[in-house]
This record gives C-alpha cells, sequence and structure tokens, in this order.
C-alpha cells in the first residue's frame, strides 16, 4: 500500500501545474534561495498555495502511516525547504501568513531539520 501512495503522490508532484510552475520558477533563483533578474514568469499566489498544500498532505500521509518519512524527505522536500528558509522568498511569491498558519507545512520542514 506504501509504494501505491508513494506511486500516486510522485505522479501528481510531476504532472500537477500549479506544483510544477512553483517548481520551474524556483529553480530560475540562486542556489542559496536570493531572487535572481530571472524573466520566469512568477507563479500565483494560488500556484504557491496548492503547492504548500501538497506538502502539508505528505505530512499527514507520514502522520497516518502511509507514507516513509524517509522517503518523503530524501524526495521530495527540496523545493518546500526553500520557500520555508527564505522569508523574503515567501513574501516575493505572496505567503504573508506563514508566522501564523501553515503549521501542517512546517511541521514537515521541521521533520527534515532533526
Amino acid at each position: 500500500m506504501e509504494a501505491q501512495v508513494f506511486s500516486e503522490y510522485n505522479k501528481r508532484y510531476s504532472e500537477d501545474p500549479h506544483i510544477v510552475k512553483v517548481v520551474k520558477y524556483l529553480n530560475y533563483i540562486d542556489l542559496d534561495g536570493t531572487l535572481n533578474n530571472s524573466h520566469q514568469e512568477i507563479p500565483s499566489n494560488y500556484d504557491v498555495e496548492m503547492f504548500m498544500r501538497f506538502f502539508e498532505e505528505l505530512e499527514l500521509q507520514i502522520q497516518y502511516g502511509r507514507l516513509n518519512e524517509k522517503d518523503v524527505l530524501d524526495l521530495f522536500v527540496y523545493y518546500a525547504k526553500i520557500i520555508d528558509e527564505n522569508e523574503e522568498l515567501r513574501k516575493h511569491l505572496g505567503v504573508t501568513d506563514y508566522e501564523t498558519n501553515w503549521r501542517t507545512y512546517k511541521k514537515l520542514m521541521n521533520r527534515n531539520k532533526e
């Protein structure tokens, strides 16, 4: 069952237009998370929210025992971590409520820090 759930999330990660748009944009920022003068289209607030909700779902799947924590951390969180660690980028992407919301997203990011 875990392999099937993982496969479904992997497919969604690679095909969901909101996730793909955010990942493509994050590929155009510098590796240290600073913004560059890219001509890449900035994802909408909705795109970013759907991207972040995907990671909240991953955290819930870990909590429910449907996904392996190590697999999720190894294969999915690279771009989510960029957003988590860069307040300027979050504001640039329209995430203005990070400090007061996004508990489940931050919980997954904290797993990555442990």
